[in-house]
């Protein structure tokens, strides 16, 4: 994944977190935010966590898609699809 797409769609990631679950994702965030990393750390989340985090990344590609319909969303289907086979899923 190139870092224009990366940074795309982990800042349209963000954007979609609700400010009053920050905290609970801030840790997935601190490589990429503290450490210049091109990276999100998803390891050590908690189903909790996990779960805020789908869902924004599923709410940030519906926006993607609306203001460009001719988007490239297979990278972020892909993690979409990666992330729904992880055992902290819940469907």
């Amino acid at each position: 994944m190139s870092t224009p797409t990366f940074d795309y769609i982990a800042e349209s990631t963000r954007n979609e977190i609700p400010i009053d679950s920050w905290a609970v994702v801030a840790e997935v965030y601190r490589a990429y935010d503290h450490e210049g990393m091109m990276f999100l750390d998803l390891m050590d989340a908690t189903p909790q966590c996990f779960a805020i985090f789908f869902a924004a990344t599923v709410r940030a590609l519906k926006a993607a898609e609306s203001r460009n319909p001719n988007f490239p969303k297979t990278i972020w289907e892909e993690l979409c699809e990666k992330m729904e086979e992880d055992p902290r899923h819940v469907a």
